[in-house]
C-alpha cells in the first residue's frame, strides 16, 4: 500500500504513515525497513505512548540512517510527550487543536521552537479546526503541516481560504477570516424553539 501511494503521488510529495497505535516495536521497524526506499517523512503513533519504546525506535532509526520522523500527540495529549520531544525521541508534536486549545498551542509552540521540534496540530471532523490551526503557522517557526479535513458547513463562509499545490492561503481578517450568515443562524435558533434574546440571568 505504501508503495502504491508513493507511485501515485510521485517522488516529491511527503509521505506520512499513521499506525493509530496499532504496531509494536518489531512491526514498526519492519514496516520502515521494508519501505526505506519510499522516502517516508514520518511515522505517526506507531504504538501506545511509551518512552522506552520510543528510545528504542529512535536508536534503530539512527543505526539504519533513516531520516523518518516520529510523530505523536493526537491520541494521548500527555505532558510527558513534551519531555520526550525535548529529549529528542519524538520529532513532531500533534496535540489536537480543540483539546489543547489555540492559546495553549501558542505557548507550546514557543517551547517546540526552542527545542527544534516540529508542530503539526491534529484536527479531524470539526471543520472549524481547519482554519484555526492554519493561523498557528504564523506564530510557530517549526510548524510543519495543518491537518485539513475538507468539508462545508451551512452559514459558514470560508472563501477567504484557498488551497494550491499543498499550500493554504490564510486570510488576515478578524475571527480567523470566517464570515457567518447571521440570518441563517437566527432562523435556526427560532426554528429550534429558542430565541437569541432569551439568555441565562447574569450573576450580579
Amino acid at each position: 500500500m505504501v508503495r502504491a501511494v508513493r507511485e501515485a503521488v510521485g517522488p516529491g510529495a511527503p509521505l506520512m504513515l499513521d499506525a493509530n497505535d496499532g504496531y509494536n516495536l518489531n512491526l514498526a521497524t519492519r514496516v520502515l525497513a521494508d519501505t526505506a526506499d519510499c522516502g517516508v517523512f514520518w511515522l505517526e503513533e506507531p504504538f501506545r505512548e511509551d518512552a522506552e519504546l520510543y528510545r528504542d525506535l529512535r536508536a534503530w532509526l539512527d543505526r539504519q540512517r533513516l531520516p523518518v520522523l516520529i510523530a505523536d500527540g493526537e491520541g494521548q495529549a500527555a505532558p510527558s510527550l513534551l519531555d520526550w520531544a525535548r529529549e529528542g525521541i519524538v520529532d513532531v508534536v500533534q496535540y489536537d487543536i480543540f483539546g489543547h486549545g489555540f492559546t495553549r498551542w501558542l505557548a507550546t509552540g514557543r517551547q517546540l521552537d526552542a527545542w527544534g521540534v516540529r508542530a503539526a496540530p491534529h484536527h479531524y471532523g470539526g471543520h472549524y479546526g481547519n482554519y484555526a490551526a492554519c493561523h498557528l503557522a504564523g506564530a510557530i517557526r517549526t510548524f510543519a503541516y495543518v491537518e485539513w479535513d475538507e468539508a462545508a458547513a451551512p452559514g459558514l463562509d470560508a472563501s477567504g481560504y484557498t488551497i494550491e499545490d499543498g499550500w493554504v492561503a490564510v486570510p488576515d481578517a478578524a475571527g480567523f477570516g470566517l464570515e457567518l450568515d447571521e440570518a441563517l443562524f437566527r432562523g435556526a435558533v427560532v426554528a429550534a424553539g429558542f430565541s437569541p434574546s432569551v439568555l441565562c440571568p447574569l450573576a450580579r
